[in-house]
């Protein structure tokens, strides 16, 4: 049986998730921002922080990047 959300990535890579927080956890919405501050720092990694985000400056953000990126930025 081959995965068929394998054949969909590139390489045959797995999928990987960026989460708030562990199993058990609760994550909160800021109400001003209409998400939470983990979601916040993933935009600012896409978005107006990229070259801050992407530590090595090759123009792609790779999982390391962005994980790092949001522990800076979010406790």
């Amino acid at each position: 049986d081959e995965n068929v959300l394998r054949r969909m990535l590139p390489h045959g890579q797995s999928p990987f998730v960026l989460a708030a927080c562990e199993h058990g956890q609760k994550s909160y919405e800021n109400p001003a921002l209409k998400h939470g501050l983990f979601t916040q720092s993933l935009l600012e990694a896409t978005g107006d922080e990229f070259r801050r985000a992407d530590r090595d400056s090759d123009g792609e953000l790779t999982c390391e990047e962005l994980v790092n990126f949001a522990q800076r930025r979010v406790r």
